[in-house]
């Protein structure tokens, strides 16, 4: 990039994002949750339905 500009903003931009999605705030009050918790609790649901999925459909196919 030849911009020296440009570049300033988009490295600007990538740290502001990962300062927000680690729970930072403009107003300072933390917000509940932040983004990281909801997406770590997304997965984690949804790990657990696809392992309780495959162990009922084990223990059905085993006849247990």
């Amino acid at each position: 990039m030849k911009n020296p500009f440009l570049l300033t903003i988009l490295v600007m931009f990538v740290l502001y994002f990962l300062w927000w999605f680690s729970g930072g705030t403009l107003t300072g009050i933390l917000q509940q949750p932040i983004p990281a918790q909801q997406f770590a609790a997304f997965m984690w649901q949804n790990f657990q339905t696809g392992a309780a999925t495959i162990f009922e459909a084990i223990s059905s196919f085993l006849g247990i």
